[in-house]
């Protein structure tokens, strides 16, 4: 037809919107004079048609604010979820720091009453209490040492019981 086949600048509409330049092309008396009406006639007919047979999908924006609705509950949920894991997690780690705390400070009275003791005892040995794991003290356990009065060192558990 002679729109597709004849160039021509964009131009805008009244609304400003941009409009196919093949729409507003400028023909020349000689190319009028060309144009069939009828096949002009029947070439608007069928673009008012396909035209007529668009019809915007008005679901598509219905479902995607049902869908970014749904994702913003979601994500509400994860923001929510996550804080709550960290301020678990927070805790947890606060709980495990004061159970450090007051064990190793628990050891340590320990430690020193029970080499008093066994220098009383003893009337001159030494004993002492360590941990089998300084950096986790809760995962190998403990060590009981003893120095019977001029003798060496010897864990609790190599010593005879007479």
């Amino acid at each position: 037809s002679v729109f597709s086949e004849t160039p021509a600048a964009p131009a805008a509409d009244a609304d400003g919107e941009q409009v196919a330049a093949s729409a507003l092309a400028d023909l020349t008396p000689e190319q009028l004079e060309a144009c069939d009406t009828q096949e002009l006639q029947a070439e608007i007919a069928q673009l008012e048609e396909a035209l007529a047979a668009m019809t915007p999908n008005l679901g598509a924006i219905a479902e995607y604010r049902t869908r970014e609705a749904e994702w913003r509950g979601r994500l509400k949920e994860f923001d929510d979820v996550t804080g709550e894991r960290d301020a678990q997690r927070r805790t947890y780690e606060t709980l495990r720091k004061q159970r450090l705390d007051e064990f190793m400070a628990g050891f340590r009275i320990i430690g020193m009453r029970l080499k008093e003791m066994y220098q009383m005892i003893t009337l001159g040995g030494d004993a002492e209490l360590e941990l089998l794991d300084s950096l986790d003290p809760f995962s190998e356990g403990i060590v009981f040492s003893v120095r019977p009065p001029k003798k060496s060192w010897k864990h609790i558990a190599n010593l005879s019981g007479g």
